[in-house]
C-alpha cells in the first residue's frame, strides 16, 4: 500500500508539528533569578532565561521598559539590557545601577508567560516603620502586627528589650504577628520587628508596650484625733505609674503642707503612700488616689473615705458602761441591805417561844414575883 500526500498536506502536518513544538515550549516556565528587595541608591539585575522559541520583551507591571526608559533622565537610573546563549537557551538580563522607588514592581521578560519577579525598592522612610504605642489592661490578649506587604517572603525576627524572642506559654510568634496572651506588666516594653531578607534587614518596626494604670484603695478608714493618719493606694502598671492625690476637692501632686507624699518602697511607686502627722475633724471626708501612665495619659482613680474621731469619743461609752455598773451594784447593795433588815425583824419575832406568847399566865406570874 501506497501513501501520497499532496503539498498541502504535507504543509498541514508540518504547520501541525511546529504548533505543537510551540505549545509544548510555551509551556516551560520561566525561570528568574534576581534580588527582591534593594535599597534606593542600590544597584539590581533580573535574569530569565528563555527558549529560541520565547519573543523576548521585557516588561514591568505589563508595560513595555522600552516605552519607559525616556522617562528616566539619569543614566545611573536606566534600564541597561544583556542576552546570551547558554545550553541551547536565551539567558536575558536586565540591569540598573542606582535604583529608584518607582523602579519597584512586577518584572516579566516575554509576553507569553505568566511566571513573573517582583522587586521591592525601599527608601528611608521604609527601612524603619512609624513606630506604634499599645497599651493594654492586665489579664488581656495582644497582638503586635509586623506585617508588611509586599515582603511576604522576608524572615521575621521578633526581640523583646533587644533580647530575641520565641515561642512560650505567654508568646506566640506567626510570622509577621506576635500574640500576647493575658499580659501582664512583664509583657510590657519595647517591641521590634526585623524583617530580613537575603541576610540582610530590609524593614523595622518598633512597638512600645505599656500596660494600663491600676489603682486600689480600702473603702473607709477611722482615725482618732491627733493620730497619725497613714493610707496606702496599691498601684501597679508599667511604666510606673505617675500618683496624684485628691483630698476633698484639693489637688496634692507632691507633698504640700500637712499633706506628706511618700514611696511605696515595697513596689517601688512615688507618692503612693499619703500621711498626716496629726489628724483633725475637717479631714475626714473622700480621699483619691489618681495612677497615670506617663506615656499616654491614662489613668484610673481609687477613692477612699475618711473618718476622723475626737479624742475622748471611745471614752464615754466606757463611761457610760461604768456608770451603768455602778448604778447597778448600787441597786444590789440597797436591795442585799433592805433583805437582811427584814430578816433580821422575822428572826427576832420567832425568837419568842410560842408557850410564852400563848399563856394568858405569864403577866401575872411576873407580877406575883415582883411582890
Amino acid at each position: 500500500m501506497e501513501f501520497k500526500f499532496s503539498n498541502f498536506g504535507l504543509s498541514s502536518m508540518l504547520f501541525i508539528v511546529v504548533l505543537a513544538q510551540l505549545l509544548f515550549v510555551a509551556a516551560e516556565p520561566v525561570e528568574y533569578t534576581g534580588q527582591n528587595v534593594v535599597m534606593e541608591g542600590e544597584g539590581f539585575s533580573i535574569s530569565c532565561k528563555l527558549t529560541q522559541f520565547d519573543a523576548l520583551k521585557w516588561l514591568k507591571d505589563n508595560q513595555q521598559i522600552d516605552e519607559l526608559q525616556h522617562t528616566i533622565a539619569d543614566s545611573r537610573n536606566q534600564y541597561v539590557f544583556e542576552d546570551r546563549e547558554e545550553n541551547g537557551l536565551i539567558v536575558a538580563t536586565i540591569s540598573v545601577k542606582s535604583a529608584l522607588s518607582n523602579h519597584s514592581g512586577t518584572y516579566r521578560c516575554s509576553s507569553l508567560s505568566n511566571e513573573s519577579h517582583n522587586l521591592f525598592v525601599l527608601g528611608d522612610n521604609e527601612v524603619k516603620g512609624e513606630k506604634k504605642m499599645l497599651t493594654f489592661k492586665q489579664g488581656t490578649n495582644v497582638e503586635l502586627d509586623c506585617s508588611k506587604d509586599p515582603i511576604a517572603n522576608g524572615v521575621y525576627v521578633w526581640k523583646k528589650d533587644e533580647q530575641t524572642l520565641s515561642n512560650n506559654d505567654k508568646i506566640r510568634i506567626e510570622m509577621g504577628k506576635l500574640f500576647i496572651t493575658k499580659g501582664t506588666d512583664d509583657q510590657a516594653g519595647n517591641y521590634t520587628c526585623n524583617i530580613k531578607q537575603d541576610n540582610k534587614t530590609v524593614y523595622t518596626r518598633e512597638f512600645e508596650v505599656t500596660t494600663e494604670p491600676y489603682a486600689k484603695l480600702h473603702k473607709y478608714v477611722n482615725v482618732v484625733e491627733e493620730e497619725k493618719l497613714k493610707i496606702e493606694c496599691t498601684v501597679y502598671g508599667k511604666p510606673t505609674p505617675h500618683v496624684q492625690w485628691k483630698v476633698n476637692d484639693t489637688l496634692y501632686p507632691a507633698s504640700s503642707g500637712r499633706v506628706n507624699l511618700l514611696e511605696d518602697t515595697e513596689r517601688k511607686v512615688p507618692n503612693a503612700v499619703l500621711i498626716l502627722d496629726s489628724a483633725v475633724r475637717g479631714d475626714k471626708g473622700q480621699y483619691s488616689c489618681i495612677a497615670i501612665n506617663p506615656k499616654n495619659q491614662l489613668n484610673m482613680t481609687a477613692d477612699i473615705t475618711v473618718y476622723v474621731k475626737g479624742k475622748f469619743d471611745a471614752l464615754w461609752p466606757f463611761l457610760g458602761i461604768v456608770a451603768e455598773v455602778v448604778i447597778l451594784c448600787a441597786i444590789i447593795l440597797i436591795y442585799e441591805k433592805k433583805r437582811n433588815n427584814n430578816a433580821e425583824l422575822e428572826e427576832s419575832d420567832t425568837d419568842q417561844s410560842p408557850d410564852q406568847k400563848n399563856t394568858p399566865d405569864h403577866g401575872k406570874d411576873s407580877v406575883r414575883h415582883r411582890k
